[in-house]
């Protein structure tokens, strides 16, 4: 909510009869000098026969196969990296799709 990612819904706000709550679970590694907690969104689990999964637009692949890259390697000898931490909250959700991303 710091990073305005979520918003609270009001106890007063309607609720339509189609809402999804988004189901979810921490990761938890022990082994780090400090214990990180990732959370992690399962739109796969199912519900009536239905998951997000099913119902949201796919849209194209980004991500370029390993084999290219590997062999891009050899034309060009100098690679870039980043940091793809906040990639995924940073997606936006179309305004009449919200209630199929809710969270508890």
């Amino acid at each position: 909510m710091k990073k305005d990612y979520l918003r609270k819904v009001p106890e007063t706000e309607y609720l339509p009869p189609e809402v999804w709550y988004l189901p979810h679970f921490p990761i938890v590694r022990m082994g780090k000098s400090k214990t990180k907690v990732t959370i992690v969104f399962d739109c796969s689990v199912r519900c009536n026969g239905l998951s997000l999964n099913d119902v949201i637009h796919v849209g194209p692949k980004l991500q370029r196969e390993l084999f290219d890259v590997l062999l891009r390697f050899r034309r060009h000898p100098v690679a870039l990296g980043c940091d793809i931490k906040g990639m995924f909250f940073q997606i936006e959700i179309e305004t009449k799709d919200p209630l199929l991303f809710r969270i508890l």
